[in-house]
């Protein structure tokens, strides 16, 4: 009984909110508009936490392709500036216009990302090894992403 009534203390006091904004950033989009999208065969995604308040949901492929979205709900902007500074410095970066309140593509090989704001809230959405011309189909995915949230 004791076990029980610790596993629900801490539950409730945080480790079920980790659970639950994980859960969400898998949410954002589901992986049939993930796969139509990027024409990539994922696999069903994996949740994990980064520790620095982000929730990252992963979906890999066998072929070392993958999609991940980054969800940062508290204190996104600071983070969403630090990580556009960073990008500039190592990668092709364009400005996104009409999506959030801020945003951002950036490649670099194989690496195609999208950046949004949106108030305190920042999305990061990246594919690893997809189809060229990714800046599209990123658009679109995390125009779905911000209509979830």
């Amino acid at each position: 009984m004791k076990q029980s009534i610790l596993v629900l203390t801490l539950m409730a006091t945080g480790g079920l909110t980790a659970v639950l904004a994980q859960n969400r950033a898998c949410q954002l989009l589901t992986v049939d508009e993930i796969r139509k999208a990027t024409g990539m065969d994922l696999e069903e995604p994996r949740p994990e936490n980064s520790g620095a308040g982000d929730v990252n949901c992963t979906y890999s492929s066998s072929v070392q392709k993958n999609f991940s979205i980054s969800l940062h709900e508290k204190g996104g902007k600071p983070l969403f500036l630090r990580n556009r500074q960073a990008a500039a410095k190592r990668m092709s970066v364009t400005s996104v216009a009409s999506l959030g309140d801020d945003a951002y593509f950036a490649s670099f090989g194989p690496v195609n990302q999208i950046s949004v704001l949106r108030g305190d809230t920042a999305i990061l959405l990246t594919i690893v090894g997809g189809k060229s011309g990714a800046q599209p189909l990123l658009s679109e995915l995390a125009r779905k992403a911000l209509g979830r949230l």
